[in-house]
């Protein structure tokens, strides 16, 4: 099955150091900040936020 594209990201809340090593562990911290540049849709709750 092919990717779809995202209509949005919601970044729950959470403990942000680890969330932060995770998305770096992962190599999701720099597609995620080239979403967020590229102005699309991303709500953050809580540590979601503050990870932002």
């Amino acid at each position: 099955m092919a990717a779809q594209p995202l209509d949005g990201i919601v970044l729950p809340g959470g403990e942000s150091s680890a969330m932060a090593v995770l998305l770096e562990s992962f190599d999701l911290l720099e597609p995620l900040r080239a979403y967020v540049r590229a102005g699309k849709a991303v709500w953050g709750t809580c540590a979601g936020m503050i990870l932002l």
